[in-house]
């Protein structure tokens, strides 16, 4: 047997024996659980939230536990009732949704699937355990209220980029949530009735999404980064979250900062790549050619009818305006 055979083998054996994380991270909760030891990051899909968690993954003896509420890999989670997009009031006192979370903040409620960038090595000793989601969105408010975290860290992305990357995948673009989220906010009723392309759907579910967390009274009870600023102002918007946390900011952070991340697009966006570093500034307007001026022009516009005018056909945002201490409102509100 050859030594690329005898790697091969060993990476398949590791790989078995990670179907134990969840039973070895269960071993190591305790009847006191301590908040201070979750970090939470959130944020649409494609809009960056596994890059900045593996990341935030570089702080010593940290483990990244990824989208515990994927109901299709992780049974528990589809169980206690949550779905692909799940609304919660942030007054709402349904048992199950709190039970659960009760659980995976007592590492319990974990499927294999969600700890497989978990090594053994790791598993030794962990003092921070980073839970990554993309679910999570229309939660946070009722998160934050039911649980002493530290403030979560919610990303957020130009929406004509997340749609662009979106659109090369063939997802569901139904933009169809609950009715209590209509309840909430029926004038996106409205919206959903102007969205007939496809990059319409997926920007009604970007915006219905972004639109639950923004819509908060400030000051908020997550920490807001942009996507575009973390690629132009790393060190800043990387330092404001460890300050916030109040965790030493771990210098390799920077030497990780252009590795492509598990979820990278390879097979689309490997042209940007180059020793095995992302040229990230080029990336960022990727979706000024892959779109065209009227699908760009059809994102902007139900973006605009939601009150997030703060996206426009240039790459970043308006900062002043996202960072504003004015809050977000529906036009009709």
């Amino acid at each position: 047997m050859n030594l690329n055979q005898l790697k091969k083998n060993y990476k398949i054996y590791i790989n078995k024996l990670r179907v134990l994380n969840p039973y070895l991270l269960e071993l190591k909760s305790s009847r006191h659980t301590d908040y201070n030891k979750y970090l939470i990051i959130t944020g649409f899909p494609r809009s960056g939230t596994t890059w900045l968690a593996e990341l935030i993954n570089r702080i010593p003896k940290s483990v990244l536990i990824f989208e515990p509420l994927h109901i299709d890999k992780n049974p528990s989670s589809k169980n206690a009732g949550f779905n692909w997009r799940t609304f919660i009031s942030p007054n709402d006192k349904s048992s199950e949704f709190y039970c659960f979370f009760e659980k995976l903040f007592k590492l319990k409620n974990i499927s294999s699937w969600n700890t497989r960038f978990i090594t053994l090595r790791q598993m030794v000793n962990v003092d921070y355990y980073i839970f990554k989601f993309v679910r999570a969105n229309m939660l946070i408010e009722w998160l934050t209220k039911n649980f002493p975290l530290k403030k979560p860290v919610f990303i957020i992305r130009h929406p004509c980029a997340v749609v662009s990357s979106i659109l090369n995948l063939s997802w569901d673009s139904n933009c169809k949530l609950s009715p209590e989220f209509y309840n909430h906010y029926p004038f996106f009723n409205e919206i959903i009735n102007h969205a007939k392309t496809e990059e319409e759907k997926f920007a009604v579910l970007w915006c219905q999404e972004n639109y639950v967390a923004l819509n908060q009274s400030k000051p908020y009870s997550f920490i807001l980064i942009s996507y575009e600023k973390l690629i132009s102002e790393p060190i800043n918007e990387l330092k404001k979250i460890f300050n916030e946390w109040e965790i030493e900011f771990p210098p390799e952070i920077l030497s990780n900062f252009s590795i492509p991340s598990k979820t990278f697009n390879m097979n689309r966006d490997n042209h940007y790549i180059k020793n095995n570093k992302i040229d990230s500034l080029k990336l960022l307007g990727r979706w000024k050619s892959d779109l065209s001026t009227k699908q760009i022009d059809r994102i902007l516009k139900i973006v605009n009818m939601c009150g997030m005018d703060f996206y426009t056909d240039n790459l970043e945002p308006d900062y002043n305006r996202l960072y504003s201490d004015k809050p977000i409102y529906l036009p009709k509100n």
